[in-house]
């Protein structure tokens, strides 16, 4: 069987997977990673949230086990905005009118989202990237992510604009949504510097998350030649490659999915990454991992 995967090179994948991954991601209060679901200012009662669509047309082509869309959780939006726009050539604008969810915009098209929350740690930054997923029935997935050992945070309820949605965590308590989108699944464009095009999921139990994820989204599993001391898989789906998985078992790492995007030149990224607040983490040729001045992590690769 022949597999595409693409947008990411195998050996970059491999080649970061020898790294040690030197963050964590933080243990977020419920409150807090809810953000995206209490947008319609109701309260802990979710009823009905607006947010926009994430393909650009409505073909109705529903690409299960996808992932479609990211958004940016920050404590301080001015700020993140400021660093995304001046590093990737993004535009970041409010998508409503009480101004509490934004869009980042690249040669005008929505890439990603923003929603502001607020830290209740003094020392730890809260922010993060959180992802979406696709899926056909977002109940009959919960009802897998439950019989599974996953939890269900929040949902299933719909988003108007958007489609029906869910927040779940996996056995590890990594967070990711669930969504059934109105329109269709942007997947399968070949990604521009300043787009995200890869996502990995940075685990400790690798046979866990396995067992996980292909009984929820029905991935075949392709392990990659990383060396010894660290397993690297890609989780297939449709005959592509639509995932990766980093198995490290370090001392308090938590299981986090991690998404990546495009740069034209790897060390210039760095350099202008690192001038406007953020941090580098860790790098292996052209493949990094930063934070940006919030604190929330993300890579970047350059092809």
């Amino acid at each position: 069987m022949k597999i595409s995967i693409e947008p990411y090179h195998q050996e970059k994948r491999a080649q970061l997977a020898r790294l040690t991954i030197a963050f964590h991601r933080l243990t977020l209060p419920v409150s807090i990673i809810l953000t995206l679901f209490l947008l319609a200012g109701c309260g802990a009662t979710v009823q009905s949230v607006r947010l926009p669509p994430v393909g650009e047309t409505a073909t109705g082509q529903i690409q299960v086990g996808h992932f479609v869309w990211i958004d940016l959780l920050t404590e301080d939006t001015v700020a993140a905005a400021s660093f995304y726009s001046r590093l990737f050539g993004w535009r970041a604008a409010r998508s409503d009118e009480d101004g509490e969810y934004y869009l980042f915009y690249l040669d005008g098209k929505p890439i990603a989202g923003m929603a502001a929350t607020e830290s209740k740690d003094a020392v730890a930054s809260e922010s993060l990237w959180l992802s979406t997923i696709s899926v056909s029935d977002v109940e009959q997935s919960v009802a897998t992510v439950k019989a599974h050992g996953g939890k269900v945070l929040e949902g299933p309820l719909d988003a108007v604009g958007r489609g029906r949605m869910a927040l779940v965590s996996d056995p590890a308590e990594a967070p990711l949504i669930l969504l059934g989108a109105v329109g269709d699944s942007p997947v399968g464009k070949k990604a521009k510097p300043g787009q995200w095009h890869w996502i990995d999921l940075i685990t400790q139990n690798g046979n866990r998350a396995r067992t996980f994820y292909t009984a929820l989204f029905g991935y075949q599993v392709k392990p990659v030649e990383a060396g010894k001391e660290h397993q690297y898989d890609l989780f297939i789906r449709d005959k592509r490659a639509v995932a990766g998985l980093v198995e490290l078992e370090w001392e308090g790492l938590e299981d986090n999915w991690l998404p990546y995007f495009k740069v034209a030149d790897i060390d210039r990224s760095i350099e202008n990454a690192r001038s406007l607040g953020g941090k580098l983490i860790l790098q292996s040729g052209k493949v990094a991992v930063l934070s940006d001045p919030t604190g929330a992590a993300f890579g970047i690769q350059a092809r």
